[in-house]
């Protein structure tokens, strides 16, 4: 920035202003790339944290759940044991092989079910990760050409960085800042 000019008016002086004679980019690429490291750490933790509450809650325990109904399962066995000639007892003991089966079943439908989505959801974060570095690959192309040619493209390096939050968020992921203003990606 420099001083602009400054004119006599009949009210005194009247300044000129400022004249912007160049600007650049202020930014700490390690912390940036600390932010964006630590962002994917999260992400991936709260999707592990998503998929474990679902299981879960898949497996609740009390009155109905698996665990009683393998308890009872057991204990027909035993009253089976205890009269081995007892048709009701024998029944019973079916009754109670049923409804284990009943709910593992449930169960597995439950797991296929969750199963399906996270590998939809992985699908979808691979898709759009893999644009993204596509992007960040052109926007390399043309930092870099920018550097060579003495000058900087702000703006390429304002979507770049835009893109490498988004992979970071999408995926576990490290940076590495090239001497060419260029950005590496590893995964």
């Amino acid at each position: 920035m420099s001083r602009g000019s400054t004119f006599n008016a009949a009210n005194g002086l009247l300044g000129g202003g400022v004249a912007i004679t160049g600007y650049q980019r202020v930014r700490d690429s390690m912390l940036d790339h600390a932010r964006w490291e630590a962002r994917g750490t999260l992400n991936y933790a709260r999707e592990q944290e998503r998929v474990m509450y679902a299981v879960e809650a898949m497996f609740p325990g009390g009155p109905g759940s698996l665990d009683e109904s393998i308890d009872q399962l057991w204990n027909g066995w035993s009253d089976l044991a205890d009269h081995p000639t007892d048709v009701g007892v024998r029944l019973s003991l079916r009754g109670r092989a049923d409804a284990v089966v009943s709910k593992l079943n449930t169960l597995d439908l439950g797991l296929d079910r969750l199963q399906r989505e996270s590998e939809l959801t992985l699908e979808d974060r691979v898709d759009e990760a893999n644009t993204l570095l596509n992007t960040v690959a052109t926007l390399n192309v043309q930092i870099a050409h920018a550097t060579h040619a003495g000058s900087e493209d702000f703006a390429a390096m304002d979507q770049r960085d835009q893109a490498l939050g988004r992979i970071a968020e999408l995926v576990p992921s490290r940076f590495e800042e090239q001497e060419d203003g260029s950005t590496s990606v590893y995964i």
